[in-house]
């Protein structure tokens, strides 16, 4: 019997243990059938680069878990997008490292707790980079803050400077999305190269926050690819909601007025609108605001379809003008039958 007890008592404590070493929360880093992800390596970077990457995270239990991380260096900054996980949401961890607080290698562990009715786990994750004295980012990141449509071509420019023996070259670019990417050689002597990059964003880019790090490829063969974090905020362009206005069944003769909000990144005038036909008017407010009713009346004088298309234009820069698709079905007046005598 007392051998019994031993043999059970062992079992529990080498089943706590292998809990203890691979706790429940590392789940929660797995990526379909693959081992679960806790390690990032952002590789050999300048000196001074901010770097920025999004680990996913997913609750895969039956219950809500708060996210919360804490860093051991203050060279590592974490934030969970989303506090609190539903079951089976997922979402990401935005991990931020700043290469110019330390130089050569560095490992900082990220301690991930998820807590929740009854529940509670520790994940341990490993954020490493190296960095670099003899390449140097100035400023250490591009910043191009609240960017309006129209006026993408601003952008702003960083330098790269390399000191080596190397004949260091930058060859090109990758992973650019929703940016124009440009760069040119500033000068090049012994032991020094300088290249200035120039960052501004497409004008087909959608509206919100952003950050993004585009790649420079280098004929570096120790470090092939150069990261140059993009961050800024797009704000939404001229728009017309809804784009479709449907007007129905409308008997000829009668008049059925809608409505269309009609929304700019700052307050702007309805210069003029295109597009009207016979039965269609329109009133546009005369104030100044960032968001506009524009009133759309219908009055068809024959039946048949309603297909047409309006433009909307403003006083704004590009885009300064917005369209939006009416439809509708003019049908002739019902009359009552009168009774026989």
């Amino acid at each position: 019997m007392r051998t019994l007890l031993l043999v059970m008592i062992g079992l529990l404590l080498a089943s706590g243990s292998s809990q203890a070493q691979n706790p429940w929360s590392d789940k929660l880093f797995k990526q379909g059938d693959k081992p679960p992800v806790l390690d990032h390596n952002f590789g050999s970077v300048p000196r001074g680069t901010q770097l920025f990457y999004r680990m996913p995270i997913q609750n895969k239990w039956g219950i809500p878990l708060q996210v919360d991380a804490r860093v051991g260096c203050h060279c590592v900054a974490v934030s969970p997008e989303t506090q609190v996980l539903q079951p089976n949401q997922q979402s990401y961890l935005n991990i931020r490292m700043d290469a110019g607080r330390f130089t050569g290698p560095r490992t900082v562990n990220v301690y991930v707790t998820l807590t929740g009715t009854n529940a509670y786990s520790m994940s341990t994750l490993h954020v490493s980079a190296f960095s670099r004295a003899d390449v140097v980012l100035s400023p250490s990141q591009v910043s191009l803050g609240v960017v309006t449509p129209g006026r993408q071509g601003a952008g702003q420019a960083v330098n790269v400077e390399y000191a080596g023996a190397l004949d260091w070259r930058i060859l090109g670019t990758e992973q650019t999305g929703p940016l124009d990417v440009h760069y040119k050689e500033l000068y090049r002597r012994p032991g020094q190269v300088g290249y200035q990059v120039s960052v501004a964003v497409k004008p087909s880019a959608p509206a919100g926050n952003f950050a993004r790090t585009v790649y420079l490829k280098t004929n570096d063969p120790d470090s092939p690819r150069v990261p140059v974090l993009v961050e800024g905020t797009i704000e939404a362009g001229l728009s017309a909601a809804p784009q479709v206005l449907a007007f129905g069944k409308v008997d000829v003769g009668q008049s059925v007025t809608k409505m269309v909000m009609v929304r700019g990144p700052r307050p702007f005038h309805i210069t003029h609108v295109e597009g009207l036909k016979d039965g269609l008017t329109v009133t546009p407010p005369s104030a100044d605001k960032a968001v506009q009713i524009l009133r759309i009346a219908w009055q068809p004088k024959q039946p048949g379809t309603l297909r047409q298309t309006l433009t909307i234009n403003t006083d704004l820069e590009q885009p300064a003008s917005v369209t939006v698709t009416l439809e509708g079905q003019a049908v002739p007046v019902a009359h009552a039958s009168l009774p026989r005598k």
